[in-house]
């Protein structure tokens, strides 16, 4: 096999593929020895084998190296123990740079750096400068070996020489501009005398190659075959076209004015190649330079759609936008290059997907893996595509997808508890973060806890307040007074006396409230729980110190198998973790670095290594792939997509630090991501075959206001303008509404707005409907209609039902349950009381007061509860209770005048009903109940149905008197009903209604109806008092208590205007009427 350089440059990577599979059919001189090929990218790499199987039936004994491991590959050929030796590695290097920056910035040569520190002694600025001037070195080592070779002789007195020349001592390293030499020197002097070099090499596909990496294959080419395998847009010699703005700069560099000729310059050629492909023209001129012996291999593109048209005048080095031939004639049904405006993400990604289901619609041969999507930024998608591709459409159908390059093992259980535990520094433990990290399964798993414990340690976690703070001397560190209340102690402390007096009577232990009662399995939950806060503690605590990298690793591997479970499922993520741990501690070793560094630079570390993408999942699978926008990712597709294609986040800007001295003195072939990225997009647009769609948001989702597309995009919508003479833009430009139910996709004239989302064709169906009222939910009902009576009532049932009949109704006629919104823990100690703590203070007062307990016992209870603000302003608000505690008390003492209370259990028959249930208390003739609040209806209801039962039944009683508070005065409140002349039929009448509202929706309500018919006796006006049931209702500016914000009323009048009901006064006035003459 004859050695040499060989050139292979076509305008189609499949053309190419071929060739190479015919280059690899030729035997080489052992049936044994591997083809080695060169690529850029795993996914390269993936679609090669595929194309190579198809070619040759078999994909086999071929190995795939990125150009960097197939250097370190041939110079381990010339230095034999190069395994051994000590090589120049970037993050070695910033560790080594780190340690040294506290001595060195002194020097006057290094005030670059010390300006950048400022002086302020910050680890973590220190790591980040030090590792971007190591990142920095190891760019000049590929891109300006001269340099480097300079400063080995003593040459510069940058900075960055004398800081290159002292690592050089330091370490004593070699690098590959050293080994690049060694290299040369043995293939010059020894060629491929032990056949260790392959007897071919193919480089496949790569965009763009430094001069340094050139040098390897040319020396190479002296003792075997190799083979450059190169995508070139255009068969003709392109490498002196410019690009609108370099004619621009070069007229100002030569005195022109703009207004004058260019041919006045060199050829302007396509200006879509001219702008974009500045990579390749300068890499191609590289090649040029070579003499190499070259096989051109390009297929014309047919030019029938817009997207050929665009292809074929970059082939032909053609601007019809300006002249250069006859201009396009675009077809109203062309879709082979379409642009799509949205409002998000989330909506490019829905037209997406209705694009894909239309393009599989119209070709039933096109499969899912004949589709890429593109992203610049992957990350921001991908929790969009997982959404929207996950979903059926209607008749089941799913479009298999992979999502590939998402950063190091996203969606890793594991790597998420890691991401989690490292932003703990600082940790104030306040009870939402510390439920957060339970909530991750890999981190509860390792204490043994389910997810169904999470509610009950919710639980736990508000009857104790527990707000923040481990305990004091935890706060006290944070700087704020050493107190424990509202601490995780005082909440453990409360729930271990708990566990261990059971349940037992209301009181202080050691001054500690009792909470739970804590028993059983939950004894077990409650150790796990505090296992778990015990580890969290020391964890925090841990980040605090300062150690050396080797001991960070250390105490990371100990975090490791304290949090997490280390089970099947997280292997490979856990993995992953300990390597970037593992690498860390090899660099800082390799670097001699034992200095102690704090925990802002190793999460530093960790979360950039944990962040970059994983290379090898995902990409060209049997479903559409969707993948980031990485350059040399030329690859065929029948359709591409590209989303995200919004102004400033493509091309990317990368900007280079100050002191970058190749930024500074810029050469052809010089690395820059704005070239990259322009090259990228030019070489997707050649690698699409049928369909190019792309996505940008273009409309703001806040005021719809025009957000511009990408550069790039607009460069491309001016040129099909120029190439079809009119406005293609308004063909290929599509803007889509902000709402995907939206009727302008279910209406004629917009053809290019579909959907196939049936949800959102039933949506907008309903929206252009004449708006009605929705149909009733549930069935009225009239309690002057026929109606069955039970057999048998509680007393129980009655009263569950009067407190809140739509709840009764939901819950005990339909069997529905509505679940609570459960609020977040709070954060902070409470500065105030909210109403239902007021009440559950105020209520254990009250009692006690009530029982004739010393107060000192119950203000010692309810200070344990947790629930009090500390210093004057929780004493006052305690004083404050106490005193209403009292009023109400007191009031209720007056009237019991230490009499015993009498229960009894009663059972009447009213209308063939038996009403069973106890009533009381009563002391002597009166019936007396009492709270600590205010006197609500549901309050007077009860008193009342246990008034008509024991009068019912004979008992001598005579009145019934409710006890509440009167908040505005702070006095006790009460109201007082006697018996009716007719209790019997009082009683009746209230069975009735209950049986009506039982299994239908009865226009009863707390609020409004009470509202109506206490109106109503006082003025005997009917307007009046249904315009107080409206504002009880539905509410008003001056008060948010209204029935219509109760969930069990909104569902159950849902469809209907209840006070509009005939049966609502009828009902209001049956219950309440009665109750409020016998009101003394």
């Amino acid at each position: 096999m004859d050695a040499g350089l060989n050139l292979f440059t076509g305008n189609r990577l499949e053309v190419l593929a071929m060739a190479l599979s015919k280059v690899l059919e030729a035997p080489t001189g052992s049936p044994l020895e591997e083809d080695v090929v060169v690529l850029q990218s795993q996914g390269m790499a993936r679609w090669l084998s595929l194309a190579l199987s198809r070619n040759n039936g078999i994909c086999a004994n071929v190995r795939w190296r990125f150009p960097n491991a197939f250097l370190q590959d041939m110079f381990a050929l010339a230095v034999p123990d190069l395994a051994d030796t000590r090589r120049f590695d970037a993050k070695t290097a910033a560790w080594k740079i780190m340690g040294a920056l506290p001595g060195w910035v002194t020097q006057s040569v290094f005030a670059p750096v010390a300006h950048f520190l400022g002086g302020d002694g910050d680890a973590l600025k220190r790591y980040q400068i030090s590792e971007l001037l190591a990142d920095t070195l190891d760019q000049y080592l590929t891109y300006r070996p001269d340099m480097i070779e300079e400063w080995e002789r003593g040459e510069g007195d940058d900075f960055q020489a004398v800081l290159y020349r002292t690592l050089l001592e330091d370490l004593g390293f070699r690098h590959r501009v050293h080994l690049m030499k060694d290299f040369k020197e043995w293939v010059r002097t020894s060629g491929n005398s032990n056949g260790k070099i392959p007897e071919r090499v193919c480089v496949f596909g790569i965009s763009s190659l430094p001069e340094f990496h050139m040098e390897l294959f040319t020396a190479l080419s002296e003792v075997c075959q190799v083979n450059l395998f190169l995508l070139n847009p255009c068969p003709q010699y392109w490498g002196d076209i410019l690009s609108d703005s370099e004619k621009r700069r070069l007229k100002e560099k030569q005195g022109l004015e703009q207004e004058e000729d260019d041919t006045l310059l060199m050829e302007g050629g396509n200006p879509l190649l001219a702008s974009m492909g500045g990579q390749g023209r300068e890499f191609f001129d590289m090649m040029a330079e070579r003499g190499l012996e070259e096989f051109p291999l390009f297929v014309e593109p047919d030019g029938e759609t817009l997207l050929g048209a665009v292809q074929a005048d970059i082939f032909n080095l053609q601007d019809r936008s300006r002249g250069g031939g006859e201009p396009y004639a675009l077809d109203p049904s062309d879709t082979s290059l379409t642009i799509h405006s949205c409002h998000s993400p989330l909506r490019e990604v829905e037209v997406l997907r209705d694009a894909m289901l239309a393009m599989m619609d119209e070709d039933p041969d096109l499969k899912p893996s004949d589709i890429l999507v593109m992203a610049p930024d992957i990350n921001t998608y991908a929790p969009v595509i997982e959404a929207v591709f996950s979903r059926r459409v209607e008749g089941g159908i799913r479009i298999p997808f992979s999502i590939a390059d998402q950063a190091n093992r996203s969606g890793d259980r594991a790597v998420e508890a890691l991401l989690l535990l490292l932003d703990l520094s600082g940790f104030r433990f306040e009870a939402g973060g510390v439920l957060e990290l339970l909530e991750n399964d890999r981190i509860r798993q390792a204490f043994a806890m389910e997810e169904g414990d999470l509610e009950r340690v919710s639980g736990w976690i508000r009857e104790t307040a527990v707000r923040w703070g481990v305990d004091g001397s935890q706060r006290e560190a944070e700087g704020f007074s050493p107190f424990d209340g509202n601490s995780w102690k005082a909440g453990f402390d409360r729930l271990f006396t708990g566990y261990a007096v059971g349940d037992e009577e209301l009181a202080l232990y050691d001054g500690i409230l009792p909470a739970g009662p804590v028993e059983g399995e939950h004894g077990a939950l409650l150790g796990k729980l505090a296992w778990f806060l015990d580890s969290l503690t020391a964890y925090v605590k841990g980040l605090e110190q300062s150690r050396s990298a080797e001991e960070w690793v250390a105490f990371f591997d100990r975090v490791l198998e304290t949090f997490l479970t280390d089970d099947e499922g997280a292997g490979e993520g856990l993995q992953g973790i300990r390597d970037c741990l593992y690498r860390m501690g090899d660099a800082a070793g390799e670097a001699e670095n034992e200095d102690s560094v704090e925990f802002s630079v190793v999460r530093f570390i960790l979360k950039t290594a944990l962040a970059a993408p994983d290379p090898v999942s995902g990409f060209i699978t049997s479903g559409v792939t969707f993948c980031a926008m990485l350059p040399m990712r030329s690859i065929p597709f029948r359709v591409i997509a590209i989303l995200g294609m919004g102004h400033g986040t493509f091309p990317r800007q990368q900007k280079a630090p100050g002191f970058d001295l190749i930024a500074a003195s810029p050469r052809r072939g010089d690395r820059s991501r704005r070239k990259d990225d322009r090259y990228l997009f030019l070489e997707i647009l050649l690698s699409v075959r049928e369909t190019l769609w792309v996505s940008y948001t273009g409309q703001s989702i806040r005021d719809n206001s025009t957000l511009q597309p990408s550069v790039l995009l607009s460069e491309l919508l001016d040129y099909v303008d120029g190439v079809t003479r009119g406005a293609a833009s308004e063909q290929i430009l599509v803007t889509h509404p902000l709402h995907p139910f939206s009727s302008t996709y279910f209406q004629p004239g917009h053809p290019r707005l579909f959907t196939y989302d049936a949800a959102s064709r039933r949506v907008a169906a309903r929206m252009a409907e004449v708006p009605v009222s929705p149909p009733p939910f549930a069935r009225l009902s009239d309690p002057d209609d026929e109606l069955e009576l039970p057999e048998a009532l509680t007393l129980e049932s009655l009263e569950a039902f009067f407190a809140h009949p739509c709840r009764y109704f939901l819950r005990e006629g339909l069997g529905l349950e509505l679940g609570g919104v459960e609020e977040a823990p709070e954060s902070c100690e409470p500065f105030t009381l909210s109403g239902l703590d007021r009440y559950r203070a105020g209520t254990l007062l009250f009692e006690e007061a009530l029982s004739g307990e010393a107060p000192e016992k119950s203000l010692g209870v309810v200070s344990g509860m947790g629930l009090l603000p500390r210093g004057e302003v929780g004493a006052h608000l305690l004083r404050e209770l106490t005193r209403e505690a009292g009023a109400v008390a007191d009031a209720i003492a007056a009237l019991v005048a230490g009499g015993d209370p009498l229960l009894e259990r009663q059972w009447v028959e009213i209308a063939g009903v038996a009403v069973a249930g106890e009533v009381g208390p009563f002391f002597g003739e009166n019936l007396v109940a009492g709270r600590f609040g205010k006197v609500r209806s549901q309050d007077l209801i009860s008193a009342w149905l246990r008034l008509l039962v024991a009068a019912k039944a004979g008992m001598p009683v005579a009145r019934a008197v409710v006890v509440g508070l009167d908040r505005k005065t702070g006095r006790a409140e009460v109201v007082s009903m006697v018996v009716p002349p007719n209790p019997g039929a009082c009683l009746e009448d209230l069975i009735r209604l209950f049986a009506a509202g039982n299994g239908a929706l009865l226009p009863l309500f707390p609020l409004a109806s009470e509202a109506y018919a206490r109106e109503l006796a006082k003025s005997r006006d009917e307007g009046k008092a249904m315009a107080k049931a409206s504002s009880a209702f539905y509410g008003n500016e001056f008060s948010m208590m209204a029935d219509l914000n109760d969930p069990w009323i909104r569902m159950a009048v849902r469809g209907r205007d209840p006070l509009t009901e005939p049966a609502f006064a009828r009902c209001a006035e049956r219950l309440f009427r009665p109750m409020l003459e016998a009101t003394e």
